[in-house]
């Protein structure tokens, strides 16, 4: 499989260095003080990088601030993905278990939950 795509800038950050979508999928980390604009500015940038990167990406958004959902809500909206979202609340009816989804899925891995965590057997003896 040609992963090359995995390299391809999302986000340019400058000339010579960018944000491709492997850095999105290794992690990504914002620092700063209260109020120094990383979910305004920072976070806001790369999530609309993200969102029109790609139909097929996804992310899983835990907020945390009040507001925040409605946000995320915005920043759909504005990429042209609104009927995407998929709402995990009280209201909405839709749960998710992801150990179930894991170790049910189709597909090289699946069902192996031993492998795809930290630890093994051997880390306790």
């Amino acid at each position: 499989m040609d992963e090359k795509w995995l390299d391809q800038w999302i986000l340019p950050l400058t000339d010579q260095d960018g944000w491709s979508a492997r850095d999105s999928f290794e992690g990504t980390l914002i620092t700063g003080s209260p109020g120094s604009g990383k979910t305004s500015n920072s976070g806001k940038n790369l999530a609309y990088a993200l969102l029109k990167a790609n139909p097929r990406y996804g992310a899983l958004v835990l907020p945390a601030k009040a507001g925040e959902t409605e946000r995320w809500k915005g920043y759909l909206r504005d990429t042209g993905r609104g009927d995407d979202l998929i709402l995990f609340n009280a209201e909405s009816g839709h749960c998710f278990d992801p150990l179930f989804y894991e170790w049910n899925r189709p597909g090289r891995g699946a069902g192996d939950l031993e492998r795809s965590s930290i630890f093994s057997r051997r880390s306790f003896r």
